[in-house]
């Protein structure tokens, strides 16, 4: 019994460690575009053009765009399929949120919260005395 309390303890302390109060959401307005725009076009010069600068795009009008940046311009950039070389030109401003080809963060601190939660029941389970 002591084991199944401590094990639930466990998981919501994990759970509420890895999915954190998310901020309300508000309308878009003029400024939070162009800050938007702004941030989308710093995030893509920082990873740069060429085939190691992948992104995953994801737009507006929540269609997603995957490949490597081949070239980047004041209003726009453009992102290369590898396997079909389609190029696609997207404006910063259609831009919703960019992200590089691995898991999100959040996805890794969630997994690493559960190895060390199985670790730490593992361990708890083995140095219980047994009756």
């Amino acid at each position: 019994m002591k084991l199944a309390a401590l094990f639930l303890v466990i998981a919501l302390a994990a759970n509420s460690i890895a999915l954190p109060a998310q901020k309300p959401t508000e309308g878009p307005s003029q400024g939070s575009d162009s800050k938007n725009a702004a941030k989308v076009k710093a995030e893509v010069q920082k990873r740069g053009i060429g085939k190691q600068s992948r992104l995953k795009v994801t737009l507006r009008n929540h269609t997603q765009v995957k490949g490597y940046v081949s070239q980047i311009g004041d209003a726009s950039f453009q992102i290369t399929n590898p396997k079909t070389q389609y190029v696609t030109t997207i404006a910063y401003a259609d831009v919703k949120k960019v992200r590089g080809p691995g898991l999100p963060r959040s996805v890794v601190i969630a997994i690493g919260i559960g190895v060390v939660a199985a670790a730490l029941l593992i361990l708890l389970a083995f140095s219980l005395p047994k009756d």
